[in-house]
């Protein structure tokens, strides 16, 4: 792949949109969503879905493309995004990926193979409903049977992973989804946003407040009377779930509030790891009122230079 791109990583909170925004406006750009969650229509508080004055005129695609009620897989992120990047850059602008879904991005970076999209998300939703009936367990005693080797190098039982995992091999796939190359396939740096921990942690606090203000509590309730009795992808975010026991009585509001803020934050750390195993990452220091210390412009000159230096190689 030759494809130049631009890749906007960061830990959830960290200003991952804006900058973004500000880069694609700088490089004539338009962005690919990597959020899990951003792809469902009329979630848009608990997921931080970009306004479209904060997008400032510019292009956003994978945002808003599923209904609460359906799936969506890293396979068909993957597949989206490559079309997406083929029809951004055959229009002669730069792709450029945006969210903190580590996993989609690093699929997509370093080519992982994948079974066929439509058969995996059917069994993705078989073995999500495998899970509903009878939980770990059930598919603990399934991978045992299918692949005991997997426990090697998973010892730990994870629902994701093993319903990841379990669909694979139930299309025929390597659960092992191979991949191309340790490095990026396409041409173009790998930023993260790397803010300093407890400021991170008080700014994820501020925007659940804000959320709330926003009318979260809202939204989750029109989530919950639309997926209950489903077992479904978008009613598992965070922001969404914690609300389930205080709408079913069994929690108070303040409990409620105060899993939002502590299980967004241990996402925040969970999303700071992931990008640490990602060895290509360049981290983007942050000033004390999160800010990247990098201006936009030193950002955008040292993109071109390096797809300028790339170009003169290939020349020669």
């Amino acid at each position: 792949m030759h494809e130049r791109i631009v890749t906007v990583m960061g830990p959830t909170a960290s200003g991952k949109s804006a900058l973004g925004v500000a880069l694609a406006r700088e490089l004539g750009g338009e962005i690919i969503s990597a959020d899990a969650f951003q792809v469902y229509r009329q979630l848009n508080i608990g997921t931080a879905k970009i306004t479209a004055d904060e997008a400032q005129g510019v292009v956003h695609h994978l945002i808003d493309i599923k209904d609460v009620t359906d799936g969506y897989t890293v396979a068909e992120f993957c597949r989206y995004a490559r079309e997406w990047i083929a029809d951004i850059t055959s229009r002669g602008r730069i792709p450029l990926i945006v969210g903190g879904t580590g996993l989609y991005v690093q699929a997509l970076l370093e080519g992982y193979d994948f079974p066929a999209c439509g058969a995996l998300q059917e069994a993705y939703h078989e073995w999500e409903a495998v899970f509903a009936r009878e939980g770990l367990t059930g598919l603990v005693q399934a991978m045992q049977t299918r692949a005991p080797e997997y426990f090697d190098s998973h010892p730990v039982p994870d629902r994701q992973r093993l319903i990841r995992a379990l669909s694979v091999l139930s299309v025929g796939g390597d659960y092992r989804a191979g991949k191309a190359s340790s490095s990026p396939l396409y041409r173009g740096p790998v930023y993260a946003l790397w803010p300093e921990r407890e400021r991170m942690y008080a700014r994820i606090n501020a925007r659940v407040d804000e959320m709330i203000a926003g009318g979260l509590e809202a939204e989750a309730r029109w989530l919950y009377e639309r997926c209950q009795g489903v077992q479904t992808q978008a009613a598992k975010g965070i922001g969404y779930k914690e609300w389930w026991p205080y709408f079913e009585g069994t929690q108070t509001y303040s409990r409620t509030v105060e899993l939002i803020q502590r299980n967004t934050r241990r996402f925040a750390k969970r999303q700071r790891t992931w990008l640490r195993r990602m060895v290509y990452v360049r981290p983007l220091v942050m000033t004390d009122d999160m800010k990247p210390v990098r201006s936009v412009q030193e950002l955008a000159a040292e993109i071109k230079q390096e797809w300028s230096e790339s170009d003169g190689r290939h020349e020669d």
